[in-house]
């Protein structure tokens, strides 16, 4: 059995499938420089201020926006940064803050960790420590209810192992009731809270977003990055839901100054404002929604405008990812043949000319280009046969998806 390079043979079959992933995200990062500078400088600023802040960019499909979300997670990680990474869906919608939390939750990892999860954050909570003294502080202080201060304080002292799983679950999104707390904490401390301040997980989220942040900050990394592709799904909600989404996405867009040391970059399809924003009119229908949403309430009203005003503005004014020039089409099929050798343990003994000669040199997706690549090399290892590869073919498959959502 031949030697192999592991890595490099993920990375092949990863991109001969079109699923992206963390390697090639890394490796193939150089393929974009100039917005990798710019997500770079964002990185670099988070680090140094810990203030948050948003990126939003479009592409067209095949283009290498999901790969670049992996360049910035591999770039965070190396930062010693939390990332969280979802693509948006029906099961994650962005109408459903409460939900994004818990997804988010479920697919966060720690920059030493290869898999999902924050229970070293959590197992770092010990009674009397000063990560736990300043955590109740803050939830105490900067939150508007007092729901994740007493949730905290029974996590740190009870020796109940369903209360402390309970709490660990809450923590994750999957809230416990109010009257579950009174109880977790009568039994812990032996004495009866009362809420001063109700919370509802539909409009109060942003206080689980507040204090996870600040519990990293505190576990001593230097900043949590969100990342969050096929925001263009948002398109195939009913009107309501649209809207709704666009509210939410200034959570992200402009986060509040607690907000803590986060940064999110948003992926979205650069036709969004074709196929969405004017062939649906959100424009035209935007003074109905605001109206709708905020009932009779003049205040709520102004501020469900102002809102969604600025998220549609937002999107239609956020930079497009700019075709890849010659040199980084070759720089990217140079590195293929470079993954592809030490997948296979073999010599290629080609050039990147004669790859792209071989698989033409129209306008093709990247993700086409780097399809073609794959299976000429691939061919070559096989049969030691150069061949021509169809790529109009591979260019002109459909990847849509039946939308069943309607206006």
């Amino acid at each position: 059995m031949s030697d192999f390079d592991f890595e490099s043979r993920h990375i092949i079959e990863a991109l001969r499938s079109g699923i992206p992933s963390r390697a090639v995200g890394r490796y193939f990062s150089d393929a974009r420089k100039e917005v990798m500078n710019k997500i770079n400088n964002y990185i670099t600023n988070l680090k140094a201020t810990g203030n948050s802040s948003s990126f939003l960019f479009k592409g067209r499909y095949g283009e290498g926006k999901t790969h670049l979300l992996n360049s910035s997670w591999a770039l965070a990680k190396d930062n010693n940064m939390v990332v969280s990474f979802i693509p948006l869906s029906k099961e994650t919608p962005l109408d459903k803050m409460h939900l994004i939390y818990q997804k988010l939750l479920d697919n966060t990892f720690l920059p030493n960790k290869e898999l999902p999860s924050i229970q070293p954050c959590l197992q770092n909570l010990t009674p009397g420590s000063e990560i736990t003294q300043a955590l109740l502080k803050f939830a105490k202080e900067e939150l508007h209810s007092e729901r994740l201060y007493y949730l905290l304080k029974c996590y740190v002292k009870t020796s109940d192992a369903d209360i402390l799983n309970s709490i660990k679950a809450d923590f994750e999104g999957d809230f416990v009731s109010n009257a579950d707390i009174k109880s977790f904490y009568a039994k812990t401390y032996n004495e009866k809270i009362k809420f001063e301040r109700n919370f509802a997980k539909t409009k109060d989220f942003l206080e689980y977003f507040k204090f996870m942040s600040y519990l990293f900050k505190l576990s001593g990394f230097n900043g949590w990055v969100i990342l969050i592709d096929e925001v263009e799904l948002i398109g195939r909600f009913a009107k309501s839901a649209r809207y709704k989404s666009y509210y939410n996405m200034d959570t992200f867009l402009n986060p509040e100054p607690n907000f803590g040391p986060v940064l999110t970059i948003l992926a979205l399809s650069e036709s969004y404002d074709e196929d969405v924003i004017e062939k649906k009119n959100e424009w035209e229908n935007l003074d109905a929604f605001a109206l709708s949403f905020s009932k009779q309430d003049v205040q709520l009203y102004n501020k469900a405008l102002k809102t969604i005003t600025k998220t549609l503005k937002t999107i239609e004014s956020a930079p497009k990812l700019s075709p890849l020039t010659l040199s980084e089409v070759k720089d990217v099929l140079d590195s293929i043949i470079l993954h592809h050798a030490q997948s296979y343990d073999w010599d290629p003994q080609t050039t990147v000319e004669e790859i792209y000669d071989s698989i033409g040199k129209g306008n093709y997706l990247l993700r086409t280009r780097i399809r073609c690549a794959i299976e000429y090399l691939d061919n070559k290892y096989q049969y030691h046969e150069k061949e021509t590869i169809d790529i109009k073919q591979l260019d002109n498959e459909s990847f849509e998806e039946t939308d069943s959502n309607g206006d």
